[in-house]
């Protein structure tokens, strides 16, 4: 009788060490950029004057969200009032005239070819800014678009379209590191495809005003952009079947030499 709390004490053990034995492990995984490019166009010239919109900036160091938006004000006449049916002198006025107004978005290509089969908790773009210009914080946003772009040949002209919601947003304001945006579900949703692509542009433009934030490129070398991973890596933990196979031999051999004591004891009949 004196057995059975050892053999209970060894199914209890058994019972609690099993869940822990198949338990998931949450690990990380940095990915880092793919392809990367900025693409650049003067809104207020379609006919493309300075050939922004052709040229592509795949082969640079680094990559800009940036904008230039020059305000003129540049005198015109405009008619006069008519005082008592004499006829008015036209008056010379100053008025605002938009000139340039040039903006270039960021794109962003990363391989999740090494999620396929892992379970995503977590996914953080990650950007280090290299150069901030601004006049104030400014918010940057993240927009999904296709993939079917290269980093040495994307132009403004042929660049994938971004739709009219952002999936991420966060707040730059000063250089010299880094900034998060949690881009989560669209990564779940584009790892079974292998690859996802971002734009990454400034949200709000001043009149009459320059601001940009640069970050390294992949010609850069270092601090380049980058995805966060963190991930759930199911199945059985190794080092808990180790740790609980050990436990249970050890119990087991307290059993058997606990009765064989036991029995060595007891009085001959």
């Amino acid at each position: 009788m004196k057995k059975v709390p050892l053999i209970f004490s060894v199914l209890l053990l058994f019972s609690l060490l099993v869940p822990l034995m198949g338990a998931s492990a949450t690990k990380s995984l940095v990915i880092d950029v793919a392809e990367d490019a900025y693409v650049v166009a003067d809104l207020n010239d379609p006919a493309d004057a300075l050939g922004f919109r052709e040229k592509n900036y795949g082969s640079l160091d680094f990559v800009k969200a940036w904008y230039l938006w020059n305000v003129e004000m540049v005198e015109q006449e405009v008619e006069g009032e008519e005082v008592e049916g004499e006829e008015a002198e036209p008056e010379v006025v100053e008025v605002e005239v938009e000139m340039e107004k040039v903006i270039s978005i960021i794109y962003l290509k990363f391989d999740l070819s090494q999620l396929e089969d892992k379970t995503v908790e977590s996914v953080m773009l990650q950007l280090y800014a290299q150069n901030v210009v601004l006049l104030a914080p400014r918010y940057v946003q993240v927009f999904l678009v296709s993939s079917d772009w290269a980093e040495t040949t994307i132009t403004f002209n042929s660049r994938p379209t971004w739709g009219q919601t952002a999936i991420a947003t966060t707040i730059i304001y000063q250089a010299d590191q880094w900034y998060g945006w949690d881009v989560t579900d669209d990564v779940i949703r584009e790892t079974e495809s292998g690859q996802i692509s971002l734009a990454v542009m400034l949200r709000d433009m001043e009149k009459a005003a320059e601001e940009l934030v640069a970050f390294p490129s992949l010609e850069a070398g270092g601090n380049v952009s980058r995805l966060v991973i963190t991930y759930a890596e199911s199945g059985v933990v190794w080092y808990w079947w180790v740790i609980g196979v050990v436990v249970l031999l050890a119990l087991l051999a307290l059993a058997f030499f606990g009765g064989l004591k036991l029995r060595r004891r007891q009085p001959s009949q």
